[in-house]
């Protein structure tokens, strides 16, 4: 996916969050608006948003000298999922379709901004009630491919989502004869993406293989990928990629991919004819018509 104009301010307004979450004084916060700007202004819009808001994570992590300045919000989020674990896996053992019930637990930690919220409580009711788009919700493809899988490959997008992504797997292993599930984070911090210790934290070391994509960008940019990433990409039997921004991504990706994700903005929603608030699950190989962008 490219970046629109509508994509520039969403930007900004990540780059005030992130100064906030890092304690940047409000002179730094105007250094990064003045170096975002001017590396925007020489930038191809070709390139998908993740790809250049990159350079405004890396620019706030020099000047807070902080390595991960959203560690303690991971670590908050990913212990109030952890408090809700006991209770996703009861809901799932209890549905009657459990892999389309786990999905749906898996998308409710892309739904939710846990450090925005003081308590949450999972139930079957808002389980059952998410706003999924019935004609993007393409369970019974994705059940036909993992009976037919050994190697399962999830990409990562949130630290806090990584405890749903572990009853996700634990569901599926389940279910299926997957010999492998490989489980690809972020190789260093940004933002709130998970990263290697985010995932071992939150427990998906006991149900897959953490492995590092080998790049910073919050998304999957091959090109930056490790070898060792772009193989496993490129030989996995099934793909699941969480969130918006490894959507916007691989969008165009050759590699079929069930994307799994909230459509949170106008440019997502056109691009995959949905709703903002839609909960999506496709394939790049059979995705919705395209929408006015």
């Amino acid at each position: 996916m490219k970046t629109y104009p509508e994509c520039i301010p969403c930007m900004f307004e990540q780059l005030l969050r992130s100064a906030r979450l890092a304690d940047l004084t409000e002179e730094k916060t105007f250094d990064v608006i003045r170096s975002f700007s001017k590396k925007l202004a020489y930038s191809s819009f070709s390139l998908s948003p993740p790809e250049i808001a990159v350079q405004l994570y890396r620019e706030i992590k020099r000047l807070s000298k902080n390595e991960d300045p959203f560690r303690a919000v991971k670590r908050e989020n990913i212990n109030k999922a952890l408090a809700l674990f006991d209770e996703m896996r009861k809901l799932i053992a209890e549905s009657a379709d459990k892999l389309d019930f786990a999905l749906r637990v898996a998308a409710v930690g892309n739904i939710v901004d846990f450090g925005a919220l003081k308590s949450f409580e999972i139930s079957r009711e808002m389980l059952d009630n998410l706003e999924i788009n019935k004609s993007h919700w393409e369970v019974d493809e994705l059940r036909e491919n993992l009976s037919k899988s050994s190697v399962l490959l999830i990409i990562g997008d949130n630290a806090g989502e990584a405890v749903f992504d572990r009853a996700l797997i634990e569901a599926i292993t389940r279910l299926y004869s997957i010999q492998k599930v490989y489980y690809a984070v972020r190789d260093a911090p940004v933002i709130n993406d998970v990263t290697f210790d985010d995932a071992t934290y939150a427990g998906v070391n006991n149900v897959a293989e953490i492995i590092t994509t080998g790049s910073d960008v919050p998304g999957i940019v091959l090109n930056e990928c490790s070898g060792q990433f772009v193989e496993l990409f490129r030989t996995a039997d099934v793909i699941i990629s969480k969130g918006q921004g490894n959507f916007e991504t691989l969008q165009g990706c050759e590699r079929k991919i069930y994307f799994l994700l909230k459509v949170k903005c106008e440019v997502v929603a056109k691009i995959t004819n949905a709703r903002i608030g839609d909960i999506l699950l496709f394939s790049n190989k059979k995705a919705p018509a395209k929408g006015g962008l």
